[in-house]
């Protein structure tokens, strides 16, 4: 006998599917500024103690890359190698990955450790730990997602289509607006602290979201605060609905 719930139950899980897609891009992106925040604040140091150094050969040859790479924050290592680009001993210099023998993180820290000049060695060895919890999570985020598809694609909803989400609840169609609210939101603020938001502070719209530095940042604030308060209102709405027709 064929079971009629499972048309039901792939719809169902279809919809989670797509909900829980947002909520994985919403803490990858949370995830990709934090690392390029602590990069940058590394890299502003290193050049810092670099610089104030007059022997050349003490300063600093690592850097640091963070990128978005197939749906995961990829975070490495490179090292700047010097060479003689003229006879008249004009010096250039060029920057390689440091390669890993595997992917665990202790890899990475040993080669760090034969690479960092020793004033750097403790500081560099500390990024290295935070940038490894990070690249964890993103991983653990990742394969979380993939699960998810795989086991969406074994129902036959890799991605929900038009029908599946006409067939989906419209309380869960705007849970999933609120979820697109909080990316777009992490999006134009990357770094904005709880104490800021919580005292009404409104921070500079980040370059890295794309959008014109002409923007007014407290127009753009409180239009989401509009409409974030316009669905919290409209859920109660719904739940309203679909609590009087549960009874």
């Amino acid at each position: 006998m064929e079971d009629v719930l499972f048309p039901e139950l792939s719809r169902e899980f279809a919809t989670l599917s797509h909900r829980q897609s947002v909520q994985y891009g919403l803490f990858q992106e949370q995830l990709h500024e934090q690392a390029l925040s602590l990069a940058r604040e590394f890299m502003r140091h290193r050049n810092a103690e670099s610089f104030a150094s007059r022997n050349r050969e003490e300063w600093s040859d690592l850097s640091v890359q963070v990128r978005r790479l197939r749906g995961s924050v990829t975070i490495h290592w490179r090292i700047r190698s010097w060479y003689k680009a003229h006879e008249d001993g004009t010096r250039r210099a060029n920057s390689k990955h440091i390669h890993k023998s595997s992917k665990s993180a202790e890899d990475y820290r040993g080669a760090l450790a034969r690479l960092a000049k020793a004033w750097e060695y403790e500081e560099v060895m500390e990024a290295e730990r935070r940038f490894a919890r990070i690249r964890a999570i993103s991983s653990a985020l990742l394969a979380a997602e993939k699960t998810m598809e795989k086991m969406a694609k074994e129902m036959d909803s890799v991605v929900p289509s038009m029908t599946a989400v006409t067939t989906e609840s419209p309380y869960s169609i705007v849970e999933r607006i609120g979820n697109l609210s909080s990316l777009l939101r992490a999006k134009l603020w990357p770094n904005a602290r709880p104490e800021d938001v919580e005292a009404g502070f409104v921070p500079s719209i980040s370059e890295s979201s794309g959008i014109p530095t002409s923007v007014n940042p407290i127009e753009v604030d409180a239009a989401l605060i509009a409409m974030d308060s316009n669905i919290h209102h409209l859920s109660d709405l719904l739940f309203q609905i679909d609590t009087k027709g549960s009874k």
